[in-house]
């Protein structure tokens, strides 16, 4: 059955999403016995995230694919195990900026009844919203040690950033790329093959990308990779990330949508198609094939989901 992820959805179902995420803040681990550290079926992917994606997740050619992989995973779980009855909505962030309409402090996102709450230390002093209560265990910065100490979720939502950094001549910039490789420089620049003197001088505010946009414009937990998953509002961020490619790949089907060379030379395709896609003990290895296609047009795939949402052609006109 064909999955639908929508960024906007009724109150009420925003309701039971942020019930259907606490559910699994509540439930007990499956993965306790590789993950000592774990309390919940939530704190399952936090861990996942720290122990796979940092080799295997956050590379340059591998990010969208193997995220596209893991937020399928949660989808799945909320899915089948707290009720949850559709797709896994994304938080389209351009919308909520100047450039796109918007007033990015003042997102539904942040109402503390039918959103995430709002800035700051999100405890049940000085913040609100439904996780003002939630205690993390797994970070800072991936430590998952026995005695890492409990804290709150925070959070120092930026304005400023994510409207001088992601405003639309750089959308209109990511998606007029006409290969993958051009379309992952906007996503995350590929460091490994830059040399110092195009590092040198950049300004974070106008040479982010579009992956670091994201965590650092919420910052806080999100500001942190590796447990950024800490922060429920990770899985809207990425789901944003992967309906951007989702459209761009439809923009031109034939051509994108099994090119996966992010390789800066060209010449890589077939490899990065057969490259396995590792998730660790918490799913089996698949190829990047058969993530490359949302909707699985001819039965290789193991996705089945669509994104609805404006094209690509309606942000760059």
């Amino acid at each position: 059955m064909l999955i639908h992820r929508r960024r906007s959805i009724p109150v009420e179902k925003r309701k039971k999403y942020i019930e259907a995420t606490k559910c699994l803040q509540t439930k007990p681990p499956i993965y306790k016995t590789e993950f000592p550290i774990v309390q919940s079926r939530y704190d399952d992917f936090v861990a996942v995230h720290v122990n796979v994606s940092a080799s295997a997740g956050h590379d340059h050619k591998n990010l969208l694919i193997w995220h596209r992989y893991f937020i399928t995973l949660f989808e799945d779980a909320l899915i089948n195990e707290c009720g949850w009855d559709e797709g896994l909505p994304y938080w389209n962030w351009y919308l909520d900026i100047p450039d796109g309409g918007g007033n990015f402090p003042k997102s539904p996102v942040w109402d503390a009844d039918t959103g995430f709450g709002g800035n700051g230390v999100v405890t049940a002093v000085s913040g609100d919203g439904p996780f003002k209560d939630l205690q993390l265990r797994i970070g800072p910065f991936g430590a998952m040690g026995a005695n890492n100490p409990v804290r709150c979720l925070t959070r120092t939502i930026s304005d400023a950033f994510v409207g001088q950094s992601g405003g639309k001549a750089k959308l209109q910039k990511w998606l007029q790329s006409t290969t993958y490789q051009g379309f992952m420089n906007h996503v995350q620049k590929d460091f490994a093959h830059m040399d110092a003197a195009s590092m040198r001088g950049q300004d974070p505010k106008t040479s982010a990308d579009i992956h670091f946009i994201g965590h650092m414009s919420i910052g806080g937990e999100m500001g942190d990779p590796l447990n950024s998953v800490n922060e429920p509002i990770f899985w809207l961020h990425h789901g944003a990330i992967d309906y951007y490619w989702s459209i761009w790949q439809e923009e031109d089907r034939k051509t994108r949508i099994y090119d996966l060379d992010a390789s800066p030379k060209g010449g890589a395709n077939q490899k990065a198609l057969a490259e396995k896609v590792e998730m660790g003990v918490y799913g089996a290895d698949l190829s990047a094939k058969q993530m490359a296609d949302s909707e699985n047009r001819d039965g290789t795939g193991k996705l089945c989901f669509k994104y609805e949402g404006p094209p690509a052609s309606s942000y760059t006109s």
